[in-house]
């Protein structure tokens, strides 16, 4: 599983799924290579949430406590990884270089949440 490194990405694509705890990013180089990043609570856990949003209603924000999980390409990525790490620093750094949108806009807020959550 490999990544790009944060100067060598050209272009973002980005995406916040309604479902809470979730973060979607889709990178591409100069050659136009997809490498699609994924920051999703587990199945259990999003059954779990699901469950606490009818009961309770839903909350806001979005219950940073859910387990969540980093995948590239689909394939998942080791908890406390070298990999994980690197996805945590190109997050940061997105949010410092403004390539997220509006700093008060959703996708800085989850992804400055998933900074939180993996660090």
């Amino acid at each position: 599983m490999e990544i790009l490194t944060y100067q060598a990405i050209e272009k973002i694509h980005f995406w916040v799924p309604p479902q809470p705890c979730s973060l979607m990013l889709s990178i591409f180089d100069k050659s136009g290579k997809k490498i699609k990043i994924d920051m999703l609570p587990t199945h259990e856990d999003l059954e779990i949430l699901e469950e606490e949003i009818e009961r309770e209603g839903y909350t806001s924000p979005p219950h940073a406590h859910i387990p969540r999980r980093i995948y590239i390409n689909e394939e998942e990525v080791e908890l406390n990884s070298s990999l994980e790490k690197e996805v945590i620093t190109i997050l940061s750094n997105l949010i410092q270089d403004n390539r997220l949108g509006h700093p008060q806009g959703l996708a800085v807020i989850m992804a400055q949440e998933m900074i939180d959550y993996f660090s």
